[in-house]
């Protein structure tokens, strides 16, 4: 059972919540290509190999997020956790609920 506080984010035409992007790293990218999403994501998300540091006196460096080539993908929040939740459904033996607060679970 997974249960969601929110309507389904899948028929909204506008959804609530967070907008900024969110950042994948590789044990991020491993999680979701053992779910077989892993392509789709590195399709719709952008590479970033550095972070930019600013200055006081308004010069820049960049500082590489790994050795060279590796990067972080930023990938818009909605789009991934649409993705996530089509993923689950589609899994055998879990049902999504939606608009149901869990106040409280007994494992």
């Amino acid at each position: 059972q997974l249960f969601e506080y929110r309507s389904d984010i899948r028929k909204e035409e506008v959804v609530q919540g967070r907008s900024i992007n969110m950042t994948i790293a590789k044990r991020g990218l491993d999680s979701l290509d053992a779910i077989g999403v892993k392509e789709i994501i590195l399709k719709e998300s952008i590479p970033m190999y550095a972070r930019m540091i600013h200055r006081m006196d308004g010069s820049t460096y960049p500082v590489p997020y790994g050795v060279k080539d590796q990067a972080v993908y930023s990938i818009s929040r909605n789009l991934i956790n649409k993705l996530l939740l089509s993923k689950a459904e589609d899994t055998k033996n879990v049902s999504v609920n939606f608009g149901h607060k869990l106040q409280d679970i007994d494992l």
